[in-house]
């Protein structure tokens, strides 16, 4: 039982400064930031590879559907986050049809105005 505690906490301690080595080479990477970055996805890959290697087949089973889960929703929240990428919009305003942009000096309608007679830039 010795042995057990000793093997434990030398795990979690292992796991604990891998952790913060990975941290800390994103933040002092000499590299460019996507080449950091995938050397350090590629290392906690590998870790994550030995670790569920070592899992039975029931374990495995519910490891494979809660990292295809979060994966998942890794890849939703980041293509909806991608929709706020100035540069996906760029090109959406100069095209023909397009609603005027206040930045171009254009005025958009406001719907929620009371029109006035004679108000050439208000609806009504």
């Amino acid at each position: 039982m010795k042995e057990l505690t000793k093997s434990f906490f030398g795990y979690t301690w292992a796991m604990s400064l891998f952790g913060l080595q990975q941290v800390g080479e994103m933040a002092t990477g000499m590299s460019s930031p996507q080449e950091t970055a995938g050397k350090i996805a590629q290392r906690f890959d590998n870790v994550t590879s030995v670790a569920s290697g070592e899992i039975g087949e029931t374990m495995r089973a519910t490891f494979d559907a809660g990292n295809n889960l979060q994966r998942g929703m890794v890849d939703a929240i980041a293509s909806g986050l991608s929709m706020f990428d100035p540069r996906r919009w760029s090109g959406a305003m100069s095209e023909p049809g397009a609603p005027a942009s206040p930045c171009a000096g254009g005025r958009p309608a406001n719907p929620f105005a009371k029109s006035r007679p004679g108000d050439p830039g208000m609806p009504g």
